[in-house]
């Protein structure tokens, strides 16, 4: 998705921003499922460490990056509706 938004230069700093995100993304969240998958095995009596600290932070931290991509993605999607649309009115305009 980051390249089709690289295409236009309106949709540009969108495109740079979802290719910066996604990655750290992907990565928090296979590290929080290694985690997760740690502190499972864990003994009961072991119910408060740091692990699970850790583990609550990157949900936070997924979370924002989340909301983050979903703004940017949905400003892209916006200015390039807003670019489509004056491409039409143009060529519209052009028939008659």
């Amino acid at each position: 998705m980051s390249k089709h938004f690289k295409v236009n230069t309106s949709t540009y700093e969108a495109g740079v921003k979802i290719a910066k995100f996604v990655p750290i993304y992907y990565f928090l969240l296979i590290a929080k499922n290694i985690f997760d998958r740690y502190l499972g095995r864990l003994p009961v009596e072991e119910s408060f460490s740091s692990i699970w600290f850790i583990s609550f932070v990157a949900d936070g931290i997924l979370i924002l990056i989340y909301i983050l991509l979903l703004k940017t993605v949905s400003a892209g999607l916006l200015a390039l509706s807003e670019l489509h649309a004056t491409d039409d009115e143009e060529k519209s305009t052009e028939v008659f």
